[in-house]
């Protein structure tokens, strides 16, 4: 178990590193086209379509696995704090539970939507045609592997007995 947990933060880590070029990618494409169009009036062809297909979608999605291997979500516990810990327990194994659900959800859907995108070779239609169907792959990978992060989260909850 121990090794399956260090293989997943190992992977976690990386897609948090890959979300953190994509930041770094926005920033260097921006700037250059920014750049270019003021001094040489040219702008870069697709930037606009680079930066929301292949930048934005990885910086918003990669993270989920490492926030939900370090329960790491916006939370409110208004009430949450003055129950007694077995309920504690129980209603945090069901949040997870929930979210394994709801990521399963997204990841097929999201699954049917990269296939039927990859089988019409989907391109965005701007400036110039470009491939897109790639991007959509992004998006059922992150919530797969969010999912697994989840039950791992409930597996590791469970055999702590927190």
């Amino acid at each position: 178990m121990e090794k399956i947990t260090r293989l997943v933060n190992s992977a976690g880590d990386t897609l948090n590193f890959v979300a953190s070029l994509a930041v770094l990618s926005v920033l260097f494409i921006v700037s250059i086209n920014v750049i270019s169009r003021s001094f040489f009036g040219v702008s870069i062809t697709s930037a606009h379509e680079i930066v929301v297909f292949y930048c934005m979608i990885p910086i918003a999605f990669l993270p989920l696995l490492k926030l939900e291997l370090e329960d790491g979500h916006i939370v409110t516990d208004l009430f949450f704090g003055s129950f007694p810990q077995s309920v504690r327990s129980l209603l945090w194994t069901l949040r997870c539970l929930f979210t394994v659900v709801i990521f399963g959800m997204l990841a097929w859907f999201t699954f049917k939507q990269a296939i039927r995108a990859t089988e019409r070779s989907e391109i965005a239609m701007g400036i110039s045609q470009m491939p897109i169907w790639q991007a959509r792959w992004i998006l059922p990978i992150a919530f797969c592997l969010a999912v697994i992060g989840a039950l791992l989260a409930v597996v590791q909850h469970i055999k702590n007995g927190d």
